[in-house]
């Protein structure tokens, strides 16, 4: 992982502090409490590790490696993950909400369990073998996203298909 000068603010037990991304990385792994939200992670390696109850609201992860990454428990409320690689992550009760972005992101077996996409972007996103069950894809848009072998056993309302159609099964 290469080291960079750019600064992240974070709350570290209730204390804000300034971190180049690599503190920022190495700081998560040794603090109970660690918020992250707004992070700018472009391109940080984040690969097999455990980010279990976090906020990481607003985060900007565009090309960030989060391969095998457990994100369990995590709100990700406008984050930005473009482009990035989250191939064999798990994601057990984690909600991508609020304008997430996750277009040609990297979800190729990703298991999913209880995962909430609501106002959602998944354009171009590559979910080919994941697995969705007890979550939803509401307000979501997954246009031209490779969905071959995926299981999404999932609330649907308002989700645009990749083909384009619109999906409202459960919708009220």
């Amino acid at each position: 992982m290469k080291s960079t000068t750019q600064k992240t603010w974070a709350i570290a037990g209730g204390i804000a502090i300034a971190l180049t991304t690599h503190q920022m990385v190495q700081a998560q792994s040794k603090t109970s409490v660690f918020e992250c939200a707004g992070c700018d992670l472009r391109g940080v390696d984040m690969s097999v590790k455990k980010y279990l109850d976090r906020n990481l609201s607003g985060a900007i992860l565009r090309g960030a490696n989060l391969r095998g990454a457990n994100l369990s428990n995590v709100v990700f409320l406008g984050a930005d993950f473009t482009g990035a690689d989250l191939r064999g992550t798990t994601l057990t009760n984690t909600f991508f909400t609020g304008g997430a972005k996750l277009q040609k992101a990297d979800l190729r077996g990703a298991r999913m369990e209880g995962t909430f996409f609501t106002n959602a972007d998944l354009q171009n996103a590559d979910l080919r073998g994941a697995v969705l069950t007890d979550g939803s894809l509401e307000n979501t848009n997954l246009r031209g996203a490779k969905v071959e072998g995926m299981v999404m056993d999932a609330f649907f309302c308002r989700t645009t298909m990749p083909d384009g159609t619109m999906r409202n099964d459960n919708c009220p």
